[in-house]
């Protein structure tokens, strides 16, 4: 037989994470959301991919393809993706690498998601100096 003190403790966890299922900023598959895209490089004008570490302030395993979020706004910290080697596109003597020039904790990005569309995402690297690198949002679909 429970104690009244198990019985307690077991409410207590099963409401804690009816709460944080509640309160997730992914969106169900029957959930109106939007797409948050981070594997598309537009190279062109040096933006290339990310990854989610963190949303809403939460560590989250990461993430490089897409997600789906409830509509809101959301706290995106993104690094990227991978290592980009930006001599070739702006004939700069030294290769230059993004992780090392970026923080290793990533850069934040807000973003205001609406049902239906598609945000792409990337990181930006266009500034001669690297402390400048940013993640930013591209294109809305």
């Amino acid at each position: 037989m429970f104690t009244l003190t198990k019985r307690f403790a077991m409410f207590f966890l099963f409401l804690t994470a009816s709460q944080v299922a509640l309160a997730s900023p992914f969106a169900q598959p029957d959930e109106p959301s939007g797409v948050v895209i981070m594997n598309t490089p537009h190279t062109a004008h040096l933006i290339y991919p990310v990854r989610l570490v963190r949303l809403d302030g939460q560590e989250i395993p990461a993430r490089d393809h897409g997600v789906w979020l409830k509509p809101g706004t959301h706290r995106l910290r993104l690094v990227a993706a991978e290592e980009i080697d930006t001599s070739i596109s702006r004939g700069l003597q030294a290769r230059q690498k993004i992780h090392s020039a970026q923080p290793v904790s990533g850069k934040e990005l807000v973003l205001s998601i609406e049902a239906g569309k598609k945000y792409y995402v990337g990181y930006d690297v266009s500034d001669r100096n690297p402390k400048n690198w940013k993640p930013v949002l591209w294109q809305v679909k």
